[in-house]
């Protein structure tokens, strides 16, 4: 972002970067991990929900309900 990109340019400058951008940059590190968990968790659960779906992969029904499955899970994610 370009933030992070002028928080870099004033390291490389060698300026000292204040608690309150050190706290910022913590804050977007936690939130980078968070997003990541969140991601590679989802990415699980349509895994298994393809594998249970598998033996209709022929059946244009297979698309419908993975496509509404997806819907569910993110809707899941949101109200957590």
């Amino acid at each position: 972002s370009e933030y992070t990109y002028t928080l870099a340019k004033k390291c490389i400058n060698g300026e000292n970067l204040s608690q309150d951008e050190l706290s910022n940059l913590k804050d977007l590190y936690n939130y980078s991990i968070e997003v990541n968990n969140t991601l590679g968790q989802l990415s699980l659960e349509i895994n298994n929900a393809l594998a249970i779906l598998s033996p209709h992969y022929d059946n244009l029904c297979f698309y419908y309900i993975t496509f509404f499955l997806l819907i569910k899970i993110n809707k899941k994610r949101s109200l957590s």
